[in-house]
């Protein structure tokens, strides 16, 4: 696997993981695990099985660029922002985006009607707003990328 494949679900991703498993162990030891002696689905599962825990392979999952996106669009119109970027794993980045948009709201609207402050605040949480939400769908890219490349997550 050169890092560029991308997969349309987890069994053809397990399946490439799998043969380039099998690839490394023939030219280890020269054998070939490719081939079964009987048809048998069970031996099978369990070498699949033996050779992911020789290579210290652990399930991840990717995470889904449009969950990501309708996260941060909707709950971001409602004022709650940072929810896309806690569901790629940027927790920090996610609470502080919370809770500097519940900031931004809760003063630009109690300042709305005394001041010009408040129109000043709404107009930089819609500004923050918009780059949120296109930045969780880049980290949610990113993120993916990374973990197809090597099979770890990125943060």
């Amino acid at each position: 696997m050169n890092g560029k494949e991308i997969y349309q679900n987890d069994t053809e991703y397990l399946l490439a993981k799998y043969d380039e498993c099998v690839r490394v162990q023939q030219n280890d030891d020269g054998g070939d695990y490719s081939k079964s002696s009987s048809n048998d689905n069970t031996d099978r599962l369990e070498r699949k099985l033996a050779c992911m825990k020789e290579n210290n392979y652990r399930r991840t999952r990717t995470k889904n660029e449009g969950t990501a996106l309708v996260l941060s669009l909707i709950l971001g119109l409602l004022g709650i922002m940072g929810v896309g970027h806690i569901y790629i794993r940027k927790i920090g980045q996610g609470i502080g985006l919370l809770i500097l948009g519940f900031v931004l709201v809760m003063v630009g609207a109690a300042t709305l009607y005394w001041s010009g402050w408040g129109v000043i605040l709404l107009i930089v949480y819609f500004i923050l707003f918009v780059w949120q939400v296109i930045n969780a769908r880049d980290l949610c890219k990113k993120y993916n990328m990374f973990l197809l490349k090597t099979v770890k997550e990125m943060w």
